[in-house]
C-alpha cells in the first residue's frame, strides 16, 4: 500500500526540517509551539509569520520522523506525540454529511468559525475523479490561512458511526478520515498505526446526530503507545495542545490525489 509513498527527512543548515508530501515537499520551522489551547498555539503560530499543518501534512511529518528516528527532531518531535499534536483540519458534522475543513478562522474568543458561504448541500460538490464516489471535493478554495493552497481544502463525506480501536489495516475504511487527511495521508497514519502496536483509537463517534457539531481532529500516542485520531467535540478550555509551523514560502505543495484506496 505504501508503494511511491516517501518519507524522507533533511535537516536543512537553517535548522528547518524538509519532508516529502504528496510528490512535494514542506518547510517545517522548529521549535514546537505549546502547550496551549487550540486558539492559543494558533496566534502563536501566526505571530512567527508561519502557517498550520493540515491532518495530512501533520501525517506525513509523523510518518518522515518514523522512518528517521536517528535525527534528534525526529526523537524529539516521537516523544512530544504523548499529548495532542494540533492539525488545522476541522470536522464539521451537520445531517447532509460530515466536512473536512483546513484552515478554519478562529474569532478573538477562540471559537471556530464556519465559512458562511458554505453550501450544506452535496449536489453542489463533486468528485476529482469518477474512482472515488465517497468524498466530494468543493471547487472553491478556502483560505483561512491567507495562504492560497493548490488542493481544494473543503470536502464533503457521508456521515458514519466511527469505532473505536480498530487495526491499521481497516483505517482506509473510514471516509472521513480520508477526507480529513487525503489519500497520501491515510496511508501513512496507517503506517505509522502499524508500527505502533498495529491499533489505531479514533475518536469522536459520529452517530449521525441531527445537530450540526465542530470537532477538532488532533494525532497522538496513547499510553499504551496506540495512534490516536482524536475528533473532541470543540473546547477552547482544552490546554494541552501543540503544533509546528510550515515555510509555505519555501515548500512545493502539490494537490493530493483523492482515488480509492484498494
Amino acid at each position: 500500500m505504501t508503494d511511491g509513498i516517501k518519507g524522507t527527512l533533511e535537516v536543512m543548515d537553517d535548522g528547518s526540517i524538509k519532508v516529502d508530501h504528496c510528490g512535494g515537499y514542506l518547510f517545517f520551522v522548529p521549535p514546537t509551539e505549546g502547550p496551549g489551547t487550540y486558539a492559543d498555539v494558533r496566534r502563536m503560530i501566526e505571530t512567527m509569520k508561519l502557517g498550520r499543518p493540515t491532518m495530512g501534512e501533520g501525517a506525513s511529518l509523523i510518518y518522515a520522523c518514523m522512518q528517521n528516528q536517528s535525527e534528534i527532531f525526529a526523537k524529539e518531535f516521537l516523544e512530544k506525540m504523548k499529548t495532542p499534536f494540533w492539525v488545522s483540519t476541522i470536522r464539521y458534522e451537520t445531517p447532509q454529511g460530515v466536512y473536512a475543513i483546513d484552515h478554519p478562522e478562529v474569532n478573538e474568543s477562540g471559537e471556530i468559525m464556519i465559512p458562511q458561504n458554505l453550501r450544506i448541500n452535496r449536489g453542489d460538490l463533486a468528485s476529482r475523479t469518477r474512482e472515488d464516489d465517497r468524498v466530494h471535493y468543493n471547487s472553491a478554495v478556502y483560505n483561512g490561512d491567507d495562504i492560497v493552497r493548490m488542493e481544494n481544502s473543503i470536502r464533503l463525506t457521508a456521515s458514519e458511526s466511527l469505532v473505536e480501536n480498530i487495526l491499521s489495516s481497516q483505517l482506509h475504511e473510514s471516509r472521513i478520515i480520508r477526507a480529513e487527511a487525503g489519500r497520501q495521508g491515510l496511508l501513512k497514519l496507517a503506517e505509522v498505526a502499524k508500527k505502533q502496536h498495529n491499533m489505531v483509537f479514533v475518536g469522536g463517534k459520529n452517530n449521525l446526530q441531527v445537530e450540526r457539531t465542530v470537532k477538532i481532529p488532533a494525532l497522538y500516542f496513547s499510553n499504551d503507545e496506540r495512534l490516536v485520531i482524536a475528533g473532541d467535540d470543540y473546547n477552547s478550555d482544552r490546554g494541552d495542545g501543540w503544533c509546528i509551523g510550515i515555510d509555505r514560502n519555501r515548500s512545493d505543495i502539490k494537490p493530493d490525489s483523492p482515488l480509492l484506496i484498494d
